[in-house]
Parts: C-alpha cells; structure tokens; sequence
C-alpha cells in the first residue's frame, strides 16, 4: 500500500507544478524529473493518469512543456499534435511489417 500512496503523492505533486504553469510558461518534463526525481517514464504514466481529471497538454515546439489547457483551441492543438505523431508511427510500423515479409 506505500507503493500507492506514493503514486499518488507524486501525482498530487505533479499536478501542483503544472498547474503553476501556462501555455505562455510551460514547464518542462526535465524540471518535473528533475524536481521530483523521477524517471521521464514514471512522469508520462503520473500525466497520463492524472488526464483522467485535468486536461494536462503539451507541446513539443519553442522548448515544450506542459500545463493545464483553458481553451478549446489549446485541446485541439494537443489532439492535432498526437494524430500526427499517431500517423508517423503507423507508417513505420507498416514499413517494419514489410521488413518483417521479407525476412
């Protein structure tokens, strides 16, 4: 049960950092490892389980980051962001299956 009741401290911790941010100010996963410490993994798994809750974006360009989206707009730019690396993995995927044909 500590195992737990760390979890959710982390996540509880997590989510106090990013609601400090801002679209404007993100805050980097390498300060949120950094802060915490903890792994990048773990800090995907803490983000992804606290999305059941908050609506936790990211972005990838001018630095990245994360924070808590108040706008529409900043949902949809997430969700466009996450098809098209979605697409990118498809595409590789089916070019390792032709490898896969071919041994």
């Amino acid at each position: 049960m500590a195992n737990l009741e760390k979890y959710e401290d982390l996540k509880i911790l997590v989510l106090n950092k990013i609601q400090n941010a801002s679209k404007e100010k993100p805050i980097k996963s390498k300060i949120l490892c950094s802060d915490l410490n903890i792994s990048f993994r773990l800090l995907k798994e803490l983000i992804t389980s606290l999305r059941e809750d908050y609506p936790i974006v990211s972005k990838d360009t001018n630095g990245g980051g994360y924070w808590i989206a108040t706008t529409e707009a900043e949902i949809l730019s997430f969700i466009n962001m996450i098809n098209a690396r979605k697409r990118g993995y498809e595409e590789t995927v089916q070019k390792m299956n032709i490898h896969l044909k071919e041994m």
